[in-house]
């Protein structure tokens, strides 16, 4: 090779040299680069997001009606105010008085017609309302899941969150509400306890299992968002103290009973004289379930006596009864009948199914048969069978509540309860029996 050629090459390597060390200063400034994220790339993935839960309580409406503002004006109906000339081709032919139809008229010719005018009065104030009853025995700490944060999901925090959901519809329609808690313990401390009551049943056998939590006066019935604060709280911070603290066991008899003392005694007063009742519970087999004497199995058929049911669920002449699921089933049947519908919500883990311990399937048609030949005796069956929602349900494919990281499956039991809602309306009456919506005690 000549000095030439050597001279060359070397300058050319020089120079590819000098610049290659050039682009290299470039880059490592480039990359060390307060602007430029160090290290190897990250393949981030987008977290599956929890799926968007229906609006519930956009249906809520279905089974109250509208507020009306205090004294709010409205039409009470017509009232005739005489008579006067009918003009043919301007008045309408409707008001036309049956009687003086002619053949057709020339359009000099007049008739008379009745004239009336609208009548509008005063209003009752108030309207809708809603009762909320959540169980908070022992059993309803039972863990569910675990959220997307790995935090533990209870039975109660799920109940709770129905709850402010429920609220959240009260709000959208202007209803009042009520939350309520029972168990068998550490009752009697919430905002309205029961003073004064006739009978030990009710002073003790009822209010040491029983508590109202929300809803004291006009005034808090209507405060949405301390409400929905109060739930939020107990969910986000596992509260456990206060008023949603535990209250051991279960009676279900005295929660269903309170709310009847609650709707009779404490709101007698008010514009609140009728309103459905949401009662919120893990449905324990022995908590709910009819004793096995008080009713007959006609093949696989449960036949319950309501005779009996009624007679030792409470006795009236003593004012002293049951506060298991005899005395449930008596105070569904009083305050269906005297308050308005009574809807249960069965709120089972699926854990519980998968290990034997939930509801067995005959046990939930006695549940709904009680509520067809107990709360709804002598009244068409497909009523009241509307008014009981288990989740453990092979129509619709529900083994129980579960929750995970992606929701689990509480957005189904969400549409189940939509379904729920609309399928007990029909034409503006509640369907689900009981007393229906209305302003007067007829």
């Amino acid at each position: 090779m000549s000095e030439e050629n050597n001279s060359i090459e070397s300058s050319d390597i020089e120079t590819a040299g000098t610049q290659e060390n050039s682009e290299n200063s470039i880059q490592a400034w480039w990359r060390e680069s307060a602007f430029v994220i160090q290290g190897t790339p990250k393949i981030i993935i987008p977290e599956a997001q929890i799926p968007k839960v229906p609006n519930i309580y956009d249906t809520l409406k279905d089974i109250l009606p509208a507020l009306r503002e205090e004294g709010e004006l409205k039409l009470q109906g017509r009232r005739f105010s005489g008579m006067t000339e009918w003009i043919p081709g301007v008045d309408p032919v409707g008001e036309l008085i049956e009687d003086t139809w002619l053949p057709p008229l020339p359009p000099s010719v007049t008739t008379r017609m009745r004239t009336f005018e609208d009548v509008e009065g005063d209003e009752p104030g108030g309207g809708g309302h809603l009762n909320i009853m959540i169980d908070l025995s022992g059993s309803m700490s039972a863990k569910i899941g675990m959220n997307s944060s790995y935090q533990d999901v209870k039975i109660k925090e799920t109940a709770q969150t129905l709850a402010s959901m429920l609220v959240s519809g009260c709000e959208s329609g202007g209803h009042t509400f009520v939350i309520g808690a029972y168990g068998n313990s550490d009752g009697n401390n919430g905002v309205l306890p029961i003073v004064n009551a006739a009978s030990r049943f009710w002073k003790r056998d009822v209010a040491r299992a029983t508590r109202i939590i929300w809803g004291r006066d006009a005034s808090q019935r209507k405060d949405y968002k301390g409400a929905t604060a109060s739930l939020n709280n107990a969910v986000e911070t596992k509260m456990s103290g206060g008023v949603w603290q535990s209250m051991t066991g279960t009676n279900s008899g005295a929660g269903m009973a309170r709310m009847y003392y609650l709707m009779t005694e404490q709101l007698k007063g008010t514009e609140i004289r009728t309103a459905p009742l949401i009662f919120l519970s893990d449905c324990v087999q022995r908590d709910l379930d009819v004793p096995r004497g008080y009713y007959e199995m006609q093949g696989e058929f449960p036949v319950m006596s309501f005779d009996k049911v009624m007679k030792d669920g409470f006795d009236e002449s003593s004012q002293s009864g049951d506060v298991g699921s005899l005395g449930f089933w008596y105070w569904a049947r009083k305050y269906s009948r005297d308050c308005g519908p009574v809807i249960l919500i069965q709120m089972t883990p699926q854990s519980w199914v998968k290990d034997g311990y939930g509801p067995s399937p005959e046990y939930i048609n006695r549940i709904r048969q009680a509520f067809i030949q107990i709360v709804g005796q002598g009244e068409p069956s497909s009523d009241f069978e509307k008014c009981f929602m288990p989740t453990v349900d092979a129509a619709y494919d529900l083994e129980g509540i579960y929750m995970d990281g992606k929701g689990g499956n509480l957005r189904l039991i969400a549409q189940r309860l939509n379904e729920f809602i609309k399928d007990m309306n029909g034409e503006g009456e509640i369907c689900c029996g009981g007393k229906g919506i209305s302003f007067d005690n007829n």
